[in-house]
């Protein structure tokens, strides 16, 4: 049979049975409901009273049933429609008039259940009990406690044993604020009656009053096992557990609820609390910003505004708490907040010497004043710190802490009384890792071993098994060139923490420096086996290699490591910058392609990533992947640099600009001093020369000793040829921070202000200093060409020989020793450039150059018409080729190219060629 005729007869069968079968009562319809409700199929049931309903809307029965229905599915507004009908069609039934009196209660219009039972007669005792109960619960919304008691105390004369008149004596108690007693007794109450819902609530609402909050989530998530349509209670349990700080259990309930619905204010303003908590503030203050901008409620401002200060948007937090503070108690946490925002946006002026001459300061200030302390320490403003510090520790004098951060701070200050805050530190906690450490190493930076490693000793005393003061005592032992013991305690330290990757590390680190490359690498296999991750594991497994000359077993090392373990990033670093050096680009991008989720790759990847594109000359891809990088980490302010440095590399400053800008409006990078120094730096490269200054006299005023600031306001003043203060800011930038970009901006500003011969001087004595020496190196050739040659190519040889593929170094290495009459030596350098780069007809015209000098006529030729053909805009280009052309007696090739330029052009290019 076709399936087509099977439905048919189907079909045809249900219709005969259809019209055999007699249809049931209304009466039966509403038992056959009953029995569906009791079998728990509640749908089946809705489906048999509505069809009554439907032939019958005056059914007094059928609306009572789906009013209990709705009231025990806790869909009370509709309980309470269904209910009225059914007294309406059924004035004097007593049993509706209960349960519509429970249900106005759980609406709370308790008015409405007092009138409703003031005439309801009853004659079952059960029942009677429950009139009592509900009246007394009525009353007590209603604040009116006497008649709450005489109803309460109706019940008990009823039934004293009964649940509900145990519960209403309870919550009378409750009502009379003794929270403890009523506590107690609810506990009894369920004891016996466990699955009591009404008393579970109220057991959560006194643990609740009672700051149990932990006990009181557990109550609620009682009550919402027994009652899970009921997503009120479950807030609370959440809620509780927040407060409780028990964070999971609070995010599986919130994330059933945002099923439900992830709008709902009071679930969005939980669960920020729980972002929060687990200091994902970009989320939390999303979630924040929603309430607050709904319903303007404190607590969700709160953490909208401390979720601002954690991102690092001061501007925006000051704005946000400092709108709720008159609200909060004057001891409240969010003040010293806002008095730290105040310091750190330069709002108010001696801020610092306010809290120190403040008298009325006390221990709970301590966290003020070490957060102002630090700020100003940051800020370099380091005698300020340590007054702030020392007030601190004179109001907490038994915090570890602190003592410790006073004593850094000391020492900072070449104050040498820091040891004996240090000590103190260390006397109040004999296991405070910082001051040990801190303590120890200032007893080797003045030389004194022994003193140090009595530190370490005693730490050791207190921690035997604790590997880091063992670590800090091999330190010291190494400092001390005593190698033996050394690795005596580095092995203890493995000893007792197996999986100790520093010891480990420096057990490596002593045994490659000894020779000893076979142990060394064991215990980098070790390090391995523990993770792939160690950044300077991997680099001495290289240097080891290197010196072994087992760099081919090393490479098949990583690609076994690459192979087993997919996601590692390190062994992809190493393998794809080998294949990078050997030339084998595609083969090196491959392996960094491997892990395509960019949330999840660190910042050494990625840059190791764009770093070889880069060496490739692949610039779309290198855009394409800082373009991922920013988008999978928006937050990530080195995304962001790297890009912008490639930018400025590159001199597309209205692309750098874009990317600054783009960065500093992402709420954790919009107050960042760097950042902004960069985008007044881009705004004045890009010639937007008056909103640069704008910017730079705002972050100057507030950022005044600030390197970057300081580099930024030399940049300017460069661009405007104000040599003199150009030179003044950018000496003080310098002298805070060795950057090599200062150092050039500097060494141009010296050569105007005071002459090249000083410039060089500068230069010359930073590369002494090895600092930045390639960088130096190529600049201070370049200062030297027009003043010293002989010198310049001297500075390009030793660039040379750091690097036989700088492309641009051999090219002007060669033309110097050509300008020289050095032409075979010339030569030899200029083949390499080509070699290197066949195509840049920069390179080109070099070689041909020299290959004209030496009167090598057809090579020269060949060379300077690839360099003609590949920038024919390049004058010099052509009138060298002309040159050529005419000494080789080629008038046609001549008048060919002459002819193919403008008269204006033509002139220039015979100008040149008379020049020669």
């Amino acid at each position: 049979m076709n399936f087509r005729k099977q439905v048919l007869l189907s079909a045809l069968t249900l219709s005969i049975l259809s019209a055999c079968s007699k249809p049931l009562s209304e009466e039966e319809t509403l038992a056959l409901a009953e029995q569906n409700i009791a079998a728990g199929k509640i749908a089946e049931a809705s489906i048999n009273i509505k069809n009554v309903i439907k032939e019958n809307p005056k059914n007094a029965q059928a609306r009572f049933l789906l009013g209990k229905l709705y009231f025990d599915q806790e869909q009370y507004l509709a309980a309470e429609k269904e209910l009225l009908r059914s007294i309406e069609y059924a004035p004097n039934d007593q049993t509706t008039r209960m349960l519509l009196a429970r249900t106005f209660h759980a609406l709370n219009k308790n008015e409405d259940v007092i009138d409703m039972l003031s005439d309801v007669a009853l004659s079952d005792q059960t029942a009677m009990l429950q009139k009592e109960f509900l009246l007394g619960k009525s009353f007590l919304a209603l604040d009116n406690n006497t008649d709450a008691k005489k109803h309460f105390d109706l019940a008990s004369e009823i039934d004293g044993t009964a649940k509900e008149s145990q519960l209403g004596q309870i919550l009378y108690t409750a009502a009379q604020q003794d929270h403890a007693t009523a506590l107690s007794q609810v506990n009894e109450l369920l004891i016996t009656f466990p699955t009591f819902v009404e008393a579970l609530l109220l057991q959560g609402n006194l643990y609740n009053h009672q700051g149990e909050f932990s006990l009181s989530a557990s109550a609620y998530e009682a009550y919402f096992k027994l009652k899970p349509q009921n997503f009120a209670v479950r807030l609370l349990a959440a809620y509780n557990h927040v407060r409780a700080g028990n964070i999971e259990r609070a995010k599986s309930h919130i994330s059933e609820l945002n099923k439900i619905n992830d709008r709902h204010p009071t679930i969005n303003l939980i669960d920020a609390q729980i972002q929060f908590a687990e200091q994902n503030y970009q989320r939390a203050k999303e979630l924040s910003d929603r309430v607050a901008n709904n319903t303007n409620n404190g607590l969700a401002q709160m953490i909208s505004g401390l979720s601002s200060y954690y991102l690092n948007n001061y501007e925006q937090a000051y704005y946000q708490l400092n709108a709720i503070a008159d609200a909060l108690p004057a001891n409240h946490q969010i003040h010293r907040v806002l008095a730290l925002l105040q310091v750190k946006l330069g709002y108010v002026d001696d801020f610092d010497q306010e809290l120190l001459s403040n008298d009325n300061l006390s221990a709970e200030d301590v966290e003020l004043l070490t957060a102002v302390g630090m700020e100003e320490f940051y800020q370099g403003n380091n005698q300020a710190a340590q007054e702030l510090f020392l007030k601190a520790s004179d109001l907490s004098p038994e915090d570890a802490k602190v003592k410790a951060q006073l004593g850094m701070i000391k020492i900072n200050n070449q104050d040498a009384s820091g040891i004996s805050d240090l000590e103190q530190a260390i006397a109040i906690d004999p296991t405070f890792k910082g001051a040990n450490i801190a303590l120890a190493m200032k007893h080797l930076a003045d030389g004194n071993t022994e003193a140090a490693a009595k530190v370490a000793d005693n730490w050791i005393k207190q921690e035997p098994t604790n590997p880091e003061p063992l670590i800090l005592r091999g330190n010291v032992a190494l400092n001390a060139n005593n190698n033996a013991l050394a690795k005596q305690y580095f092995l203890k330290a493995v000893e007792v923490e197996p999986n100790n990757t520093t010891a480990l590390f420096n057990l490596a680190v002593m045994t490659s420096s000894s020779q000893n490359f076979d142990e060394s690498n064991e215990y980098l296999d070790k390090i391995f086996a523990i993770t792939l991750e160690s950044k300077f594991a991997f680099q001495l497994a290289i240097k080891n290699a290197i010196s072994t000359q087992q760099e081919p077993q090393l490479e098949q090392k990583l690609i076994k490591q690459v192979e087993q373990n997919q996601g590692a990033q390190w062994p992809r670093i190493v393998l794809a910058r080998r294949y990078a050096k050997q030339g084998l680009i595609d083969k090196s991008i491959n392996i960094f392609q491997g892990i395509d989720d960019f949330a999840s790759l660190s910042n050494d990847y990625l840059i190791s990533y764009t770093t070889t594109l880069i060496e490739a000359g692949k610039a779309k891809e290198t855009v394409d992947v800082f373009t991922q990088w920013q988008t999978s980490q928006p937050t990530n302010k080195v995304a962001y640099l790297s890009s912008i440095n490639f930018f400025e590399t590159t001199k597309q400053f209205d692309e750098a600009l874009k990317v600054t800008q783009s960065a500093l409006s992402v709420g954790s990078l919009a107050n960042d001093i760097e950042l902004l120094s960069y985008e007044a730096y881009f705004l004045l490269a890009t010639g937007s020369t008056e909103l640069a200054s704008k910017k730079i006299n705002t972050l100057a005023q507030r950022y005044g000793d600030n390197a970057f600031v300081q580099r930024v306001q030399g940049q300017a003043y460069l661009a405007q040829k104000q040599f003199a203060q150009a030179q003044k800011y950018l000496s003080a930038s310098y002298a805070q921070k060795k950057h090599a970009a200062t150092g050039i901006n500097l060494a141009i500003a010296i050569q105007e202000n005071e002459g090249t011969e000083q410039a060089i001087s500068f230069v010359e004595s930073e590369i002494a200093n090895n600092r930045h020496t390639k960088t130096y190196l190529q600049y201070l050739a370049q200062l030297q060409i027009s003043t010293k040659p002989n010198d310049a190519i001297s500075s390009y040889q030793r660039l040379v020989q750091a690097n036989p593929k700088d492309i641009v170094s051999l090219n002007n290495l060669a033309w110097l020793l050509a300008d020289a009459n050095q032409l075979d030596q010339a030569l030899t350098y200029a083949e390499q450039a080509a070699n290197l780069a066949p195509n840049n007809p920069q390179v080109l015209d070099t070689l041909g150059m020299i290959y004209l000098n030496k009167n090598s006529l057809k090579e020269s030729i060949e060379v300077l018409e690839r360099a003609n053909s590949i920038d024919s805009g390049n004058i010099e280009i052509a009138a060298r080729l002309a040159s050529a052309y005419k000494l080789n007696k080629n008038q046609v090739k001549l008048d060919s190219l002459l002819n193919g330029y403008a008269s204006k052009d033509r002139e220039s290019i015979l100008k040149l060629m008379s020049a020669n």
